[in-house]
C-alpha cells in the first residue's frame, strides 16, 4: 500500500482556519507545533478500497455498512477524517477503526474535527470551541474528558493528511489549485469547504472528499471530484464508496435501511428496488 502523509498541526493557524470557515470564534492560542512527519501503511497491492465518508459518532451506521459491504483482506478502507463529535458514539467508533487499523486494513485520515479535538487536549481556548463544535456528544459518551483512553489519543494522532493511489488522492476537506500533495497545507486539506469549482487534479486522478455535507444524502460529483460527506450525523446517510467500481452502499444511523447507487460519468445513479442484504457486496465489487 502507498505511504499516507502526516502533516499535523494544531497551532495559531489553526485557529485562524476555525475562524474562517466556522462560526466559533476561537482565539489565537498555540497548542503544538507542525509536524511533518510520515506514516507508512503496510506494503501490499490493494486491488480494491472501501472510502467512508465522515462518521461523527455514528457507530451503528458504521457497523451497518461494513457488515453490508463486507471488506476482506485484499481490501483498504479509507475513513477521510471526522469520525468523531456530535454523534452519540465515537468511542465504539474509534474502537472498530483500531481493529481495522490493527489489521493492516485501515487508512485513517486528519479532519478538523480531528484536529480541534487533539488541540483541546492541551489548549483551554481550544477545548470551548470544541465542546461547541460538537465536543459535547463526546464527553457525555465518555463520561468525562480525562475518561479517554491513551489509544484512542493515539489513534487521532496517528491520522495522516492525505492517501493516494494510481488513480485517485483521498482528502479530508480539499486540495489548492497548483500546490503539490506535500506541500498543501492544513487549512485546505482539513477545513476549506468545496465549492464546486476546484479544477480537476493535474495528475487526472479523481479526487475523493467528504467534510462538505451533502444535506441531500446523495454523494456530489463534479468534475474530477467526489464528495461523500452525506450528513450521516444529521439524519442523512453515511457513504461507503467502493473503487474502482464507483459504486455505493449507504446505511443510516437511526434504522437497518440502507440503499446503493453508482457513479458513472459525472452522475450519480440510485438503485430504484431495494436489492437483499446478501447481494450489496457482490454489487460493490461488480460481480453480481
Amino acid at each position: 500500500m502507498p505511504a499516507a502523509r502526516r502533516r499535523f498541526s494544531t497551532n495559531a493557524a489553526a485557529a485562524s482556519v476555525c475562524r474562517r470557515f466556522t462560526s466559533i470564534e476561537p482565539d489565537a492560542a498555540t497548542t503544538r507545533a507542525h509536524d511533518h512527519r510520515t506514516v507508512d501503511t503496510p506494503g501490499r497491492t490493494t486491488p480494491s478500497i472501501l472510502a467512508i465518508g465522515d462518521i461523527h459518532g455514528c457507530a451503528r451506521a458504521l457497523d451497518r455498512l461494513l457488515e453490508l459491504a463486507c471488506p476482506g483482506d485484499d481490501t483498504t478502507v479509507v475513513v477521510l477524517g471526522d469520525a468523531v463529535d456530535r454523534g452519540p458514539q465515537t468511542p465504539e467508533v474509534t474502537e472498530q477503526l483500531i481493529r481495522l487499523q490493527g489489521a493492516g486494513r485501515l487508512v485513517f485520515l486528519m479532519g478538523n474535527h480531528e484536529e480541534l479535538l487533539l488541540a483541546a487536549r492541551f489548549d483551554s481556548g481550544a477545548f470551548e470551541r470544541w465542546l461547541a463544535f460538537g465536543g459535547r456528544a463526546v464527553l457525555h459518551a465518555y463520561g468525562s474528558f480525562d475518561a479517554i483512553p491513551p489509544e484512542h489519543w493515539r489513534f487521532w494522532e496517528s491520522a495522516a493528511d492525505f492517501w493516494e493511489t494510481a488513480s485517485a488522492i483521498f482528502v479530508h476537506a480539499n486540495l489548492q489549485p497548483g500546490v503539490p500533495l506535500a506541500e498543501q497545507r492544513g487549512e485546505w486539506l482539513r477545513w476549506r469547504p468545496l465549492t464546486g469549482d476546484e479544477p480537476p487534479h493535474p495528475s487526472g486522478r479523481t479526487v475523493i472528499a467528504g467534510h462538505t455535507r451533502q444535506r441531500s444524502g446523495c454523494p456530489w460529483t463534479f468534475p474530477g471530484w467526489i464528495c461523500i460527506d452525506t450528513a450521516a450525523c444529521a439524519g442523512g446517510w453515511l457513504t461507503g464508496l467502493w473503487l474502482p467500481t464507483f459504486r455505493f452502499v449507504q446505511t443510516k444511523q437511526d434504522s437497518r435501511d440502507f440503499r446503493c447507487g453508482h457513479i458513472a460519468d459525472g452522475t450519480v445513479h440510485f438503485e430504484r428496488t431495494a436489492r437483499p442484504e446478501r447481494s450489496v457486496a457482490p454489487f460493490l465489487r461488480d460481480e453480481a
